[in-house]
């Protein structure tokens, strides 16, 4: 998988570019669900939490 810098996943989601959000998924989601699992969630509630966090990463982007 290939790696991304911060700048670089920020300037590919200003872009909407989708290939980043299966980036950070794959990076990322496994280490969210586990946390999740450990606090009583389910898988529903980690990729709820994924989603709301892209969600604010965007607002955060568009913002600047």
């Amino acid at each position: 998988m290939k790696e991304y810098s911060d700048s670089e996943i920020i300037e590919c989601l200003r872009n909407r570019q989708s290939y980043v959000v299966r980036y950070l998924s794959e990076r990322y989601l496994p280490m969210i669900r586990l946390l999740v699992f450990q606090n009583g969630g389910s898988q529903e509630d980690a990729h709820d939490l994924f989603q709301d966090a892209l969600i604010i990463m965007l607002e955060k982007i568009d913002n600047k």
